[in-house]
This record gives C-alpha cells, sequence and structure tokens, in this order.
C-alpha cells in the first residue's frame, strides 16, 4: 500500500544519504576508505538495491491491484484461472497453491465448448442438457400412440379414443478426464495467451472423446449408448457386409420425417464416402455431389456429409457405416462444474506441468424419429 511504499523510498533515501555522506567524508580528508567504512558502504549498496526491488514490486502489484478493480467479474475469473496455470500466487486475483483450480472459470469453460462445437459437429447438433445428477426425459413414443380424428354429428359422443403414450429416457453422469500437458518456458512467456491456448488443446482433446462416445458410444463400464441407441425401427439392413446401394441410402433417409430432413446430415467414415462417390441415380447421375458450399464439401441426397474416423467401416457384418438425421434427436447430459488441477510434479523432468481436468456426461437417444442408419448384412459381394 501507499504506506509501505513511502517506509522503503525514506530507507532507500536516508541510506543512499549515509553512503554519500561517507564518501565525501573520505574525500575531504583526503583518504581512501577505512575497512568499517567500505564494510558499510557495500552492505548499504545491497539493501538499496533490494528495497529497489521491492519498491517495483509493489508498485508492479499496485497497478494490477488497479487494472484488478476495473476487470469485470468475468475477467477476474479469467485471470484467477491464467495464474492458476502458471502458479501465480498473489493478491489482485486471490490465488493460493491450496485452492489453484479448483473450477474452470464460467467464460473460459464456455469458449472450450464454443471450440469443441467447431470441432464436433455431433456434438454442435446434439440437444445439450446443463443439469447437475442424472434427469430423466418425457419423449413420445409413437410406435405405441394412437391419436385418431374423424368426422362427426353433431351433438354426438365422442366414441374414438385416443391414447398418447410417453416414454422417459435416463442420462446419467459419467466422469471423464482430461491431461493437457504445457511446457513451463510457454507458461514463462509472461505475454503469451496461456489462457487460449488451453482452451484450444483441451476442446481438441474433449471434441476428439465426446465425438467418438457420441458416435460409437461405450459398450463397457460406463455404458453410454450414443447415437448406438437409434432403434431398429429406424434401421435399414444392406444385403451384404461390403458395400451399399443406392436403395439402402434412400430407405435411410426416408425414415426421417421431412419436417427434420433439412437440418439433417449424414455421418461415415470418409473410407465410406469414397464407396459411395461411383454411385448412381436411374438417370446415371452420380448420388454423392462435390458441393464447396457445403460445410464438408460434399452433399449426399440434397444433405451434407460429414465423415468421422470414428465410424464403423464396411466389410464387418452388422456394422453400422452411416447414421443420418437431425443430431438435435440425440441428448447430451453435461452434469459437472467443469474443474482442472495443476499438477507440478509428475511432468518436471520434461519441463512441462500438466492440467489435470474432469467433466461428467452422458448421450442418448431422445427422439428416435429424428435418426436412422444403415446396418450391414452377413453376405458379401
Amino acid at each position: 500500500d501507499d504506506l509501505m511504499l513511502k517506509e522503503l523510498e525514506e530507507k532507500r533515501d536516508d541510506l543512499i544519504s549515509q553512503m554519500e555522506n561517507t564518501l565525501a567524508r573520505a574525500k575531504d580528508e583526503n583518504r581512501k576508505l577505512t575497512d568499517d567504512e567500505t564494510s558499510f558502504f557495500n552492505a548499504s549498496k545491497t539493501e538499496v538495491e533490494n528495497i529497489i526491488n521491492k519498491i517495483n514490486e509493489e508498485k508492479k502489484e499496485f497497478v494490477e491491484m488497479r487494472e484488478f478493480k476495473n476487470l469485470t467479474p468475468e475477467d477476474v475469473e479469467v485471470k484467477q484461472f491464467a495464474n492458476t496455470i502458471r502458479g501465480i500466487v498473489n493478491s489482485d486475483a486471490p490465488t493460493t497453491k491450496s485452492t489453484a483450480g479448483a473450477v474452470i472459470p464460467t467464460k473460459v469453460w464456455g469458449e472450450i465448448i464454443d471450440e469443441v462445437v467447431a470441432l464436433s459437429p455431433v456434438f454442435e447438433r446434439a440437444l445439450k442438457i446443463y443439469e447437475k445428477g442424472n434427469i430423466t426425459l418425457p419423449a413420445y413414443d409413437s410406435s405405441n400412440s394412437t391419436i385418431a380424428m374423424s368426422f362427426v354429428t353433431e351433438g354426438s359422443a365422442t366414441t374414438d379414443g385416443t391414447s398418447v403414450a410417453l416414454k422417459s429416457v435416463q442420462l446419467s453422469s459419467y466422469l471423464a478426464r482430461i491431461l493437457c500437458r504445457v511446457s513451463i518456458s510457454l507458461i514463462n512467456a509472461t505475454d503469451y495467451d496461456i489462457v487460449g491456448f488451453v482452451v484450444d488443446k483441451m476442446a481438441e482433446e474433449i471434441a476428439i472423446f465426446l465425438n467418438q462416445k457420441l458416435i460409437l458410444g461405450n459398450a463397457s463400464s460406463p455404458s453410454i449408448e450414443g447415437l448406438t441407441g437409434i432403434p431398429s425401427g429406424q434401421t435399414v439392413t444392406a444385403v451384404a457386409n461390403n458395400t451399399i446401394n443406392a436403395d439402402d441410402l434412400i430407405k435411410a433417409q426416408e425414415l426421417v420425417p421431412d419436417i427434420y430432413k433439412q437440418n439433417s446430415i449424414w455421418i461415415m467414415h470418409p473410407t465410406t464416402r469414397t464407396a459411395i462417390r461411383t454411385l448412381k441415380d436411374g438417370q446415371n447421375n452420380y448420388l454423392l455431389e462435390r458441393d464447396f458450399t457445403a460445410r464438408w464439401g460434399y452433399r449426399l441426397l440434397g444433405n451434407e456429409v460429414y465423415c468421422d474416423a470414428n465410424c464403423q467401416q464396411l466389410g464387418t457384418a452388422n456394422n453400422i457405416p452411416v447414421i443420418y438425421g437431425d443430431l438435435s434427436g440425440l441428448a447430451v447430459h453435461l452434469a459437472e462444474e467443469p474443474n482442472i488441477r495443476r499438477l507440478e510434479e509428475r511432468f518436471a523432468e520434461e519441463h512441462q506441468i500438466g492440467l489435470l481436468g474432469f467433466v461428467e456426461f452422458d448421450a442418448k437417444v431422445c427422439n428416435a424419429q429424428k435418426l436412422a442408419r444403415i446396418k450391414l448384412g452377413s453376405a458379401t459381394v
């Protein structure tokens, strides 16, 4: 504070004055400094240098505190997060070694999610639910519902019954871990946007992991359904295990009502897209069109095609090489507030630190009529 700075400056000036008097006295007497005077001068010089460094630190902290007071609450959180990564403990954005890194700030997590959305169209288009704990979603069961409408005579009673069936979709919360390793040299570069770097790297890891689980699910514990939950009623079974024909694609697309086709996309492995590129319709036109206006460069039967290496490939019976539909039919539950910890010792010999993060989520099909898939048969052609 101002009082401490004033005391330090007064002490510095007093020592400098004593040093100057010592030199002046020896000069007036036309002699060299005595041993005692030399010891005093050197000790005072060292102390002055230490005081000057302390004054500079105090002034720097004062400037940071003044800047801190002008920050928005969101910017304060980001600054605290950056301090956590750098291992800084200071008063302008309170961070202590015992509590550093408890929670990723909302603003930073929002940026990570934005990055994940940009990297993962499956997560981007899914129905995202941010709630703590397990949740239950009501869903319309079209296969067990009847809603009848008919002509009636005025004054007559209603004889046609109506039955609307609802089923529930249970979404749990499973803990997943992210480990991001960061160079200490990068951290020490104070002008480098360390938060932006971490956002990019964590988002990349989350996107890769989520894409895999949303497409393939997780058969072992924990059991995450993802798009494997598309029911048999929304499945077209191909004759062969090594090829898909035009009819299979058309049938899969027709399983999704027209109202949902506008926002639908195709999802497949790059090798499956390569195989589909040779398919033609009855007028000898290729089904898969190169379209530079499309987000991923191709359209199939009017909808964009997204290739993902996580998708199953042709060649194995019962594989699901193609998924089609409006991905808002998939619900993704994000339960736990994301958090991160700084690991200082684990990668110390590699001149790195680890940033260990946790995310809690689950994913299930919540509206099956928006989605369809093609399943490979057992024959080989």
